[in-house]
């Protein structure tokens, strides 16, 4: 049913954009680029698409998604050691960049998390409140912006393709780090803008802060942040509409934020032997290091981009196949939108304007070409791109319905009816059917086997790491244990932790007779275990294991 909506949908949608395309303009009729049109209706329209977005990311957020993600258990427990004891995991103070599970782990998401942890106290639902939070201000700031330098007609259009999108809906409900790219980056264009267009320097010194901060978000924000204000820049001086001091304001913040990860990279890097630690700030040397991430070899794999960022990528929380990342039925408007914004960027550029349609082509060239460069490329690595990809679907729906206002009901209840669909899924038979076992605990059922264990020994319990990666993340949120206490127990085998206080995560074939195993599902040590003298109770998809002699 849903596959016949979207071919009729597509249809209709084709068939509208061909109309509008081919609509001589009227002489008196009104432009898209009303930036100065404050109507009350608009205001309105603009508070019921924030109050319908507070709705759909506030409902069930500590359910769905179902359970916890292992790189949301390894931030939650680090920033529940912040709110405590200031330090990490590994006892570092107030790290610039976390080792998490040996690889590393973008920072500011933890700190946010903390601030909340210490507010609050810990739980899956409290550590997901930024991603909410940030959520609901990226549709503020949206709409700020364009409306600002453009028009509040694509402001509203933007606004509500953002909050009923299967994209933003996804990525605002749970903590994964990378996905602050997408808000941060956000802010920090259109503080940028806010600069050139006001021309003060308490704008720039806003927007240079902003932009080493989002450089805390995700390691691709390295190469797309300086490749993209290099683009703007050089044009911006070259049309004379800022002058070296404004950079200066701007540069200067940038530079001083963003000096702890470059000296992280440089440590890590090789070029510094030694991690800096202090009182107030650390930079640790990881585990291991991902700076091969970024290849010209990666852009053969990565030519399938759009399909990937427009459809769904091997992650099942990333996005679903029958939905897309923004409905199939966006896809003719984003196409037409683009060709606007190249239209409308060289008439800008020919009149030594500047204007948001640059700042957009240039974001999305730019951050097309980090995104090609990296391996295994999915939708929350180039996270970013979707900024560009709203406001061009933006541009094109409202070229489409600025002549045949009508037009604009019928885009809205195809786009509506998309959303029930994708909201039933997403709220009532995801957490049923499609439960990602791989990456996601169910920390309730866990914890649960945790419980059960404690009652049937006072020796070791181990726990089986077959379904997700470092099982002992989660036993410590489970303790909400003192770091030190963890840092002075824990075992390490390469990158893996195996074992701390009375827990164990690698089993030895020997059966110990006094400990209770947990495992994941079905296994073959359960059933050996079973088969000497072993009883089986069942927690959800885990099973306890204690000798009945």
């Amino acid at each position: 049913m849903l596959t016949l909506i979207t071919i009729v949908s597509l249809i209709i949608v084709l068939v509208l954009i061909f109309i509008g395309v081919h609509k001589k303009n009227k002489t008196n009729e009104e432009s898209i680029e009303d930036i100065n049109d404050n109507s009350r209706r608009n205001k309105y329209i603009f508070a019921l698409i924030v109050l319908f977005s507070i709705i759909i990311l506030v409902y069930k957020i500590g359910i769905v998604p179902y359970g916890l993600h292992v790189d949301e258990a390894g931030m939650a427990y680090d920033a529940l050691s912040l709110s405590n004891y200031g330090v990490d995991r590994f006892l570092y103070n107030f790290p610039v960049y976390f080792i998490n599970f040996g690889g590393g782990q973008n920072a500011l998401y933890t700190y946010l998390a903390a601030i909340v942890v210490k507010i609050v106290g810990y739980s899956v639902t409290t550590i997901r409140i930024p991603a909410v939070l940030l959520g609901i201000s990226s549709i503020i700031v949206m709409y700020k912006m364009i409306k600002e330098n453009k028009s509040s007609k694509v402001a509203l259009v933007a606004c509500f393709i953002m909050a009923i999108c299967p994209f933003h809906i996804m990525k605002s409900r749970w903590g994964l780090e990378s996905y602050l790219l997408f808000p941060l980056l956000l802010i920090s264009m259109y503080l940028l803008l806010k600069a050139i267009n006001t021309k003060k320097n308490i704008y720039y010194v806003f927007a240079g802060i902003l932009f080493g901060i989002t450089l805390y978000t995700y390691a691709v924000s390295y190469l797309i942040i300086p490749i993209f204000l290099i683009f703007i820049l050089i044009y911006l001086l070259r049309i004379k509409k800022i002058n070296f001091k404004n950079i200066l304001f701007f540069g200067i913040p940038l530079v001083v934020i963003a000096l702890p990860l470059v000296l992280m990279l440089a440590i890590n890097s090789g070029i510094l032997p030694n991690e800096i630690t202090t009182n107030f700030l650390s930079i640790p040397k990881l585990w291991q290091f991902r700076g091969g991430e970024f290849a010209l070899k990666n852009i053969i794999e990565n030519l399938n981009i759009f399909g990937v960022l427009l459809s769904k990528d091997f992650l099942v929380y990333n996005g679903f196949s029958k939905f897309g990342t923004l409905y199939y039925i966006s896809i003719p408007f984003l196409i037409y939108g683009f060709i606007k914004t190249i239209i409308s960027t060289k008439k800008a550029i020919q009149k030594k304007e500047f204007s948001i349609d640059y700042v957009m082509l240039v974001a999305f060239i730019v951050i097309l070409f980090v995104s090609l460069l990296t391996s295994s490329i999915n939708i929350n690595k180039a996270n970013a791109m979707f900024i560009p990809f709203i406001y061009f679907i933006a541009i094109g729906i409202t070229n489409v319905i600025k002549n045949r206002k009508k037009f604009g009901y019928i885009i809205f209840i195809l786009y509506m009816i998309h959303f029930i669909y994708f909201a039933n899924y997403y709220f009532v038979e995801y957490p049923k059917t499609v439960r990602d076992t791989t990456y996601f605990v169910s920390v309730d059922d866990l914890n649960e086997a945790i419980d059960a264990a404690k009652l049937r020994t006072d020796d070791t319990i181990y726990i089986s790491g077959n379904n997700f990666v470092q099982p002992y993340i989660y036993a410590l949120l489970y303790d909400e244990l003192s770091p030190y206490d963890f840092a002075s127990s824990y075992e390490r085998k390469n990158d893996d932790v195996i074992s701390y206080g009375r827990y164990k995560f690698e089993f030895n074939e020997e059966i110990d007779t006094d400990g209770v195993y947990i495992i994941f599902n079905n296994d073959e040590f359960m059933e050996s275990l079973i088969e000497n003298g072993f009883i089986r109770i069942l927690y959800g998809n885990y099973n306890v294991l204690y000798y009945g002699g």
